[in-house]
């Protein structure tokens, strides 16, 4: 494999390889920085990048981009997006089943929430104007972040969800992982009601598992010592984050802080 300096001039030179936009070469380049400055694994980055495949979706019907592992392609709707699906391969070995830490068992899929809220986190560092797809479970990747660091996401960068459960205190690792189921079933309920496929009683559900995730994360941070009011005002931070108005209404984000700071946890 080519030497990082060598990789990262032919990048700043536009020559990687023929067919890519301009700008599209330009999120490679914002990509690869992003992952070195964070000191965390960028090989599986650049040896992807000498076989992906890029596509502009044009049919006005489609609705989401997508990175497809098995074949290694991209396919994006808006120029927003493609920071996004670049971390997903950056986040992908080959020869896995899926990308960062998401988990294929036959067919269902578990641990996507997080995965999703990692990518739009570390896509939103990159790149301020990126679409951020999924706010809350971005606001649950920062928050590990505020409490971990960053050293905490290089298991999804080498794409292993047993590393990245690992690199947390013993202590907690059983709460990591209630955290990502509770963050799998409000990732899917947020999805089906965006498609118009739920029950009224979803909506409560969906307003009760954001308490509950929120209720985790200051528990996850008190048991490693921090305060409790500090990761709070976080969370009050993120309340009126223009990314998150597009779901703070539905699950009563608001009101999930407030009632932080009235219940006894």
């Amino acid at each position: 494999m080519d030497d990082a300096n060598s990789f990262i001039d032919r990048l700043k030179n536009q020559s990687y390889k023929k067919g890519y936009k301009i700008s599209e070469k330009e999120e490679f380049r914002i990509v690869y920085d992003t992952i070195e400055k964070f000191g965390l694994n960028k090989f599986n980055f650049m040896f992807l990048l000498r076989s992906l495949t890029i596509l502009k979706e044009n049919n006005k019907d489609a609705i989401a981009s997508g990175y497809n592992p098995r074949i290694n392609t991209i396919t994006y709707i808006k120029e927003e997006d493609l920071v996004h699906e670049l971390f997903h391969m950056a986040s992908y070995k080959a020869g896995n089943k899926e990308t960062g830490i998401a988990l294929l068992d036959g067919d269902f899929r578990s641990n996507v929430g997080l995965n999703e809220g990692i990518t739009d986190y570390f896509a939103g560092l990159a790149k301020s104007d990126s679409s951020c797809n999924y706010p809350f479970e971005k606001i649950v990747a920062e928050t590990l972040d505020l409490l971990f660091g960053k050293d905490i996401f290089k298991g999804y960068f080498n794409n292993s969800c047993d590393e990245f459960i690992n690199s947390f205190p013993e202590e907690i690792r059983i709460d990591i992982i209630d955290l990502m189921s509770n963050l799998d079933e409000y990732h899917d309920l947020t999805q089906s009601i965006y498609s118009d496929d739920y029950f009224p009683e979803d909506i409560i559900s969906l307003e009760e598992i954001t308490e509950s995730i929120l209720k985790s994360l200051v528990t996850i941070g008190e048991t490693i010592g921090r305060d409790k009011n500090e990761i709070i005002e976080f969370f009050n931070s993120k309340v009126n984050d223009p990314k998150v108005q597009t779901i703070r209404d539905l699950i009563k984000l608001d009101n999930a802080v407030e009632s932080l700071n009235t219940r006894n946890l």
